[in-house]
């Protein structure tokens, strides 16, 4: 259905071309610091993204983490969310 540029405005369209009727909707794009690497592992572990292994895993990513917190006292990154909310009526 949505393959690449995910937007609200995207699923909305998505959406309604597929028979949904579109109720809500909210995007919002954040920027986010850490001041510690286990802050970024904590956040990353509340959404399920963060396993033991994939601790071993990525430390090459978390050592350039670490390097940027110690360099500027903090790692940012940005974030885009968004949600729908719609329903489709008919549905058997």
């Amino acid at each position: 259905m949505l393959l690449g540029n995910w937007s609200l405005e995207n699923l909305k369209k998505g959406l309604m071309n597929h028979g949904y009727q579109v109720l809500t909707g909210h995007e919002e794009r954040a920027e986010i610091r850490f001041r510690t690497l286990a802050a970024f592992i904590e956040y990353f572990k509340d959404f399920g993204f963060t396993k033991a292994e994939d601790l071993r895993r990525y430390v090459n990513q978390y050592f350039r983490i670490h390097s940027a917190i110690e360099k500027y006292g903090f790692y940012s990154m940005k974030t885009h969310r968004f949600y729908v909310a719609a329903r489709k009526d008919n549905v058997v």
